[in-house]
């Protein structure tokens, strides 16, 4: 199956199916995203850091244009190792990350 695989149906077809397609990866995203809000302690906060993300994953978008898709995976790799390290680090001392969060009398 290639990239050409929706050629063979009829345009309406291809229309549907492609925004299918194209749409459910943002539905997902939607669902993972509202779950998480829910959960999250420091709601302004969380949704702050999601409208960063968004930001920043736009500006390496464009960056991949410049770039190159080849050097925006070593990029990818280091932005994944990176959140992990801090991650990991933040597992090690849950006292600080606690401590870290506002109380609802601070808030």
């Amino acid at each position: 199956m290639g990239a050409g695989t929706l050629n063979q149906f009829s345009l309406l077809t291809r229309g549907i199916l492609g925004g299918l397609l194209f749409a459910l990866p943002v539905f997902f995203a939607g669902v993972i995203v509202s779950t998480l809000l829910k959960r999250a302690q420091d709601v302004p906060g969380a949704l702050g850091s999601n409208i960063l993300g968004s930001v920043v994953g736009g500006c390496l978008e464009y960056l991949s244009m410049y770039a190159g898709l080849r050097k925006m995976t070593l990029l990818a790799m280091a932005l994944y190792l990176t959140a992990y390290l801090i991650l990991a680090r933040q597992a090690a001392q849950p006292e600080a990350a606690e401590a870290a969060l506002p109380r609802e009398a601070d808030a």
